[in-house]
Parts: structure tokens; sequence; C-alpha cells
């Protein structure tokens, strides 16, 4: 995760120079080896920086695994994000011989959606699209036509 990446940098940075700082310490620098530059108090500012970047990381990560959570249902196609559609026997196997334009496959009529534009998938394929799209921030769009405003259709016999 980008939010993970961002503060890993800054806590690494921090506790470089906060162990470069101690090492100082250790060597038995008890007043400030550099005089000019206030050394112990750096030494206290990088502790607290360490502990609130530590705070605001864990807080971050628990608001996006909330956020995650609340979005989970919009990438699998359900009564409320697609209309259903009835279909007589012949149609039937017409689809389910239909290909899946995303993995090449046959699907059950269960498992079929079809866009506004016309293009059929697999219900599991289409929901990998859109949970991609959504993690690399690009529009959804039909995977054949690239038509933005789709609407999905479900069908039952």
């Amino acid at each position: 995760m980008a939010i993970d990446t961002k503060y890993n940098r800054k806590i690494d940075r921090i506790q470089h120079m906060s162990n470069r700082m101690k090492k100082y310490d250790k060597q038995g620098f008890n007043d400030d080896p550099f005089p000019y530059s206030n050394y112990l108090g750096l030494c206290k500012k990088y502790e607290v920086e360490l502990a609130v970047l530590e705070i605001q990381k864990d807080e971050n990560r628990k608001i996006s695994d909330e956020l995650w959570d609340q979005m989970n249902g919009v990438f699998q196609i359900t009564d409320r994000n697609s209309r259903s559609k009835k279909i007589t026997k012949r149609q039937k196997r017409e689809l389910e011989k239909e290909t899946c334009a995303i993995c090449y496959d046959s699907h059950s009529l269960k498992q079929l959606t079809t866009t506004s534009c016309g293009h059929t998938f697999g219900k599991p394929c289409l929901s990998k699209m859109l949970e991609y799209n959504y993690d690399n921030r690009t529009e959804n769009v039909c995977p054949c036509c690239r038509n933005a405003a789709f609407e999905l259709v479900r069908y039952s016999v």
C-alpha cells in the first residue's frame, strides 16, 4: 500500500538518524557533542516524531481497512448493482455457448452477466476486472469496447 510505504520511509529515516545520535551516547558523550546543533534535543524530538508516525500509520491502516470492508460488496455483481432479465431456454443455450471475453471460458447462466453494450462476461471475471480498475484508479469501462456508461444485466429462465 502507498500509505505504508510513505510512513515506512519516514520511520526508517528517523530511526537511522536517531540510532546515529544514540551511538554518541554509548561512546560516552553525555554532553552535547555538537553544541550548535542541540544534539540531545534532537534525540528526544526524533523519538517523539517516531511515536507520532507509528500512531498515524496505524490509524490510517485502520481507516483503509474499514473503507475496504465497505467497498467489498461493490465489486460483486448483485441484485443491487445490476438488473435481472428473463430469457427463454433457447436464449439460455445460446448464452452458455458464448465464451467470456476476459477468460475465454464458458460459464453457466447464473455466472453470466452482459453489459448494456452487448458484451457477455463471467461474473467472477468482470468482478475481478472492476476490482483491478479500482485498485489502479482507472475508470470502469467495458473490457471489449471501452464504453464507460455500461449497465449490468443478470439472467434468469
